[in-house]
Order: C-alpha cells, then structure tokens, then sequence
C-alpha cells in the first residue's frame, strides 16, 4: 500500500509512529494510504528499509476491513 510523507490524518491514512517499526523507522514522518492498495512483482524491489510490528500490521488489516464494510 502507497506510503507517504503527505500526511493528511484522514480516515484513509494511518500515522506510521516510532514505535510501530520492528527495526530503524524511516526518516520523515509518514502515513499508510489504506485505500491504496497494489500488487507489486518482487522483481522490482531493490531492498527492505524497514518493517512493521506485528501488532500495527493487525491494525492496518482491522482499519481496511472496517473501510471495506
């Protein structure tokens, strides 16, 4: 899902926090766009820069599916 450094605290967006990241956040403050959702081939992944915690990523799946219902 698209994530951005345009914060708009929105019903569409999630705040990434400093305590969401399992390792170093990233180094401006961003947000999920939840609405934005996409496919992407590995192919085209250079590297990982970070990633989530297990229990932002379970509030990222509770927000879309309210979104969805």
């Amino acid at each position: 899902m698209q994530v951005t450094t345009r914060l708009r605290n929105d019903s569409l967006s999630l705040t990434i926090l400093h305590k969401d990241y399992e390792e170093a956040p990233l180094l401006k403050q961003s947000e999920l766009r939840l609405h934005k959702i996409f496919v992407l081939h590995e192919s085209l992944i250079d590297s990982k820069i970070t990633s989530a915690k297990a229990m932002f990523m379970k509030l990222v799946i509770d927000k879309i599916l309210t979104l969805l219902s």
